[in-house]
């Protein structure tokens, strides 16, 4: 039992990558609008990168 319980962590451990939530990476403003991009920060602890995934840009008129 102690055997499985070992494999099961590792394994999670192994195969696991965080996310934290959307963050603004760029705030651009213009003459007549503001631009805002965001991304969501993957993270992977076992090789050390963070990268950006899931980026949306939205342009809000002033």
């Amino acid at each position: 039992m102690k055997k499985i319980v070992c494999l099961v962590l590792v394994c999670g451990a192994l195969g696991a990558c965080s996310q934290a939530g959307p963050f603004i990476t760029n705030l651009s403003i213009g003459t007549n609008e503001i631009v805002v991009e965001k991304c969501q920060v993957e993270h992977n602890f076992m090789t050390g990168l963070i990268r950006n995934v899931d980026c949306t840009s939205q342009t809000i008129k002033r």
